[in-house]
């Protein structure tokens, strides 16, 4: 994802169709420099993930991924098809 490795579970054909269906990706970078510390958090990706799936519904897998030399984090997310209906 934008250049940026998320994960090898997208390595198999079946992953890579499932993720291209359902699945969702951002890309979130630091305004100013001294933002990225706020990215480099654990916890405050965790919690960006945790409102991410509360707004759009269950999840199967997420990734979360830090691009260390230009502070931004990638976040992707494989919803459940049932959910994107209502």
């Amino acid at each position: 994802m934008d250049d940026v490795y998320v994960t090898n579970t997208l390595g198999t054909e079946n992953a890579r169709k499932l993720f291209a269906k359902e699945g969702i990706a951002a890309v979130i970078y630091p305004r100013e420099e001294n933002f990225r510390i706020a990215l480099d958090n654990f916890g405050q990706r965790q919690a960006i993930i945790f409102e991410a799936t509360r707004a759009l519904g269950l999840k199967r897998y997420h990734f979360t991924r830090k691009d260390y030399k230009q502070g931004r984090i990638i976040i992707t997310l494989v919803q459940s098809p049932a959910m994107w209906r209502i």
